[in-house]
């Protein structure tokens, strides 16, 4: 279970989000009404998806994250046994009746191709799509492979007309210290009926037993523990960071907190938020003559 935390440095996944704990609800979903306007949906940028690669003597890996997508909207080609294309559609959920009430979640077609740093064996090549993450490992080819050269010894060998080779103490760096992890605010997306609101959040990389969805004195707090991926990694190219998720909205009167539910599926949160009996449109009866 994990405790919120109002004064750790928060982050979009993509780019810098203005974040403020303990705004009203219905007042921040204005805001974001405002800025994706009817016509003005937030989409998928040219270098989307944002891609961290890094390698071994054997292999190259490349991750990138994409909440939300299906399998078969997703393709993964190697070209000119350098180039990586990850291409696909991220489509928006289908739901009969609602108007969305705010929207900072990108979709449509998106397509990025990226020169790695080797020549891999495309034959080879594996993928994996876990939580909204998806991993491509690429084996290199034989030629890009190191290979180890053998050196004959000559430290404190003989050498002609000369004295022994003296072995120096190597210095080890000093390793720099490991800064603290990141938390990071979703995007979201909202959506509003007359039997309920429905919040959308991207978690990437979140399992659904890491996942605390809680009501407390008025206040929704979403928070996800995503732990580091791949620690230690000689990264070649770093587009994102990897942490835990964290976002808070104060909940109105007219949603029934007893009854908010949620669940997690490839790496979207999806918050069911009832609406209280009293909140709900109630049709009234004209009569006349």
């Amino acid at each position: 279970m994990m405790t919120t935390n109002t004064q750790r440095l928060l982050l979009s996944r993509w780019q810098p989000f203005s974040w403020s704990p303990l705004r009203e609800f219905q007042e921040e979903m204005q805001l974001v009404r405002e800025r994706f306007a009817a016509g003005n949906r937030p989409a998928l940028s040219d270098s989307y998806p944002p891609v961290n690669i890094w390698g071994d003597s054997d292999k190259v890996y490349a991750e990138a994250e994409l909440p939300g997508m299906q399998l078969e909207h997703l393709e993964i080609y190697v070209t000119e046994e350098n180039q990586l294309t990850i291409q696909g559609e991220r489509r928006q959920r289908e739901l009969d009746k609602g108007v969305w009430y705010g929207q900072e979640r990108g979709f449509g077609q998106f397509s990025r191709t990226i020169v790695l740093p080797v020549k891999v064996d495309a034959g080879k090549v594996e993928a994996r799509f876990e939580q909204g993450v998806l991993l491509v490992t690429l084996p290199k080819s034989e030629a890009a492979r190191p290979r180890r050269i053998s050196v004959n010894d000559m430290v404190n060998s003989p050498v002609a007309n000369g004295p022994p080779i003296k072995k120096e103490q190597r210095t080890e760096p000093e390793k720099p210290e490991v800064s603290p992890g990141l938390c990071y605010s979703p995007r979201v997306d909202v959506l509003e009926s007359d039997e309920e609101s429905l919040l959308f959040a991207d978690l990437p990389g979140v399992k659904p037993a890491d996942v605390d969805v809680r009501f407390d004195n008025g206040e929704l707090i979403i928070a996800g523990r995503c732990p580091l991926r791949h620690e230690g990694a000689n990264y070649l190219l770093s587009e994102y960071g990897v942490g835990d998720f964290y976002r808070a909205f104060t909940i109105s009167e007219q949603v029934d907190w007893q009854k908010i539910s949620g669940e997690l599926k490839n790496g979207v949160l999806t918050v069911h938020l009832p609406k209280a009996d009293k909140a709900k449109p109630k049709k009234i009866t004209v009569t006349g003559e």
